[in-house]
Parts: structure tokens; C-alpha cells; sequence
């Protein structure tokens, strides 16, 4: 299975530390949270125990595992009986495990992630994202503490437009570019007429199940996990959920159950697939899927 290209990172190991920053302060779980912010572009590290809602407060010295026990009356409770086909018996069970499961289950024991604050500069969070081999991270306002948002390089293909199409010489662009903030974003996306992306997220106790419905629904393919602190009162972002992870978490878990999953995804409906009968006056051959050759070029690509 391919590498997850999340903001979060190659687990790190288990320490008790004490904790600052935007994330959850207290557990088991050990999680090293490196806010990037304009003032300390370089990466400022904070390293403290995140709290899993699901576990009490505790000291542990288990290795890092992505499998966790499941109770057997995850499995009892399959309202049409034994007459479904094989392939819907899995599919209940497997949907019976996950209401049984918080959606901070599917983290490690162990594990690290990328915060940039809003006023850092774009440079410098591409730099951090190349270094750290990630695609996006979750943003911070410093200012009001709380939650932005995701960098994601879907803001980066827009930054590419505004400024093939507005910029009058690259020189302007590139210069424009070394200085451009991560909170100016936004501005980008009102000259391009493109809609904000919209703010989808969900606390780390609620059931796995919830969270995959919520990640269906909106075509995401990342759901940040924002706590609240309860002293303070202010907002933690505890990790980002993926898709990744929680296939990942599936496959390690449900393996008997995945097994009987043996309907095609063409039947499903899973996919997208050539139109034998595309509508008149398409010349692609492949519609709907969109396809680019050698000589196309990039701003075709992202635009």
C-alpha cells in the first residue's frame, strides 16, 4: 500500500513531554505537533501526549501498532440475519466495527504532524511540505486561535493562475510570490471567481462511521479532528484524518471480512469509466475522463 501523503508524517517515538501549541494537551497517545509560523519559518516543534478520547489517562511503553483489539459485540448485532449474501454480511460487519470506533482510533500510539500558521509565506510551507514529503497540512490563526483550514495543492494550482493570468512579467510573479502569505489565499480564489473551500471537520470521539459518512459526503479526501481545550476553551486540532488511514485501519482490522467482498467495483458503481456513447460534439475519446499528452501544457494541466 502506497505511502500516505497526509500531513502527517513518519510516526515518531512514544515520550511524555509537556505539551504547547494547537493541539490536544493529555494522554496515552504521544504526538509531535510542529507548528510552522512566520516568525519561526524554520519549524518550531512542540512535542506533548495527545488525548484519546476513547482511553484513559495512562503511561504506556507499547510499540507503535496500527491494530487495535475490537470487541465481539461489534459482530453480534447484524439486523437481517444470516439469509444476506456473503458480500452484504461483510459489509454490515464491517460498518458495525467502525460505529464501534472513534475516529482517533485509527492513529498510532505514536505519531507526528505539520501545523502552518496563516501568516507564514507560502514559500515557506511548500519548502516544509517538499522537505516533509507531504500534499497538505492544517492551518492555524495565531491571532484568533483557532482552526483555518487546509493548505492543500489544490491552493497551490490557484496560486499558479492568478498568476499566469494576472501577472504582467514573471519577474512580477516570482517577486510577488517570495512575500505572499497563506492567509491572502483566499483573496486568490475571489479574483478567480472560485468558491472557498468548504470547512469540514469533526471531533476525535466521534465514531469512525460518522467520520467515513461525513469524507463520502463531502468528496474529501481529509477530515481534520478539532478538539476543544476545556480549560481555555479554545480549539485543538488533534491530527487530520485520510482516506489513507482509514483503509488502512480497515485492512489491518476486518481482514475476514474484506475477503467476502467479492462484488466488482464496475457494479458497485465505483470508478469512472469511458462513455461508449459520449454526447455529440465531444471529440475526447475517453470522456468524461479528462486526459493530457507529452505536449500538453502545465497551465492546461491544472487549469
Amino acid at each position: 500500500m502506497a505511502d500516505d501523503p497526509s500531513s502527517t508524517v513518519e510516526p515518531a517515538p512514544l515520550q511524555d513531554a509537556t505539551s504547547s501549541g494547537p493541539f490536544s494537551p493529555t494522554s496515552a497517545v504521544a504526538a509531535t505537533a510542529t507548528l510552522v509560523t512566520a516568525n519561526s519559518p524554520n519549524q518550531s516543534t512542540a512535542t506533548g501526549n495527545v488525548m484519546s478520547p476513547t482511553t484513559p489517562r495512562r503511561h504506556t511503553t507499547r510499540r507503535f501498532s496500527q491494530k487495535r483489539g475490537r470487541s465481539n459485540s461489534s459482530f453480534n448485532t447484524l439486523g437481517s440475519g444470516g439469509h444476506l449474501d456473503p458480500h452484504h454480511e461483510a459489509l454490515q460487519k464491517i460498518r458495525q466495527f467502525l460505529k464501534g470506533r472513534s475516529a482517533f482510533d485509527v492513529f498510532p500510539l505514536s505519531y507526528r504532524f505539520i501545523i502552518f500558521d496563516t501568516k507564514l509565506t507560502v514559500k515557506h510551507a511548500l519548502a516544509t511540505m517538499n522537505q516533509h514529503g507531504i500534499v497538505s497540512a492544517p492551518l492555524y490563526d495565531s491571532k484568533q486561535w483557532k482552526f483555518a483550514g487546509m493548505l492543500t495543492l489544490i491552493d497551490i494550482i490557484h496560486l499558479i493562475q492568478f498568476y499566469y493570468l494576472k501577472a504582467e512579467t514573471f519577474e512580477t510573479a516570482t517577486s510577488d510570490v517570495e512575500t505572499f502569505k497563506i492567509e491572502s489565499l483566499r483573496n486568490i480564489e475571489k479574483d478567480l471567481s472560485v468558491p472557498p473551500p468548504p470547512l469540514y471537520f469533526i471531533h476525535p470521539s466521534r465514531p469512525l462511521f460518522e467520520a467515513c459518512k461525513l469524507l463520502i459526503q463531502s468528496h474529501a479526501r481529509r477530515l481534520p479532528l478539532i478538539d476543544l481545550d476545556s480549560e481555555s476553551g479554545l480549539e485543538l486540532i488533534v491530527s487530520v484524518l485520510t482516506q489513507y488511514r482509514v483503509l488502512k485501519f480497515v485492512s489491518t482490522n476486518c481482514a475476514k471480512e474484506i475477503s467476502a467482498l467479492n462484488y466488482s467495483l464496475r457494479s458497485l458503481g465505483i470508478g469512472t469509466y469511458v462513455d461508449p456513447k459520449p454526447p455529440a460534439g465531444t471529440d475526447n475519446p475517453y470522456y468524461p475522463i479528462a486526459t493530457a499528452s507529452m505536449e500538453s501544457t502545465v497551465f492546461n494541466v491544472v487549469n
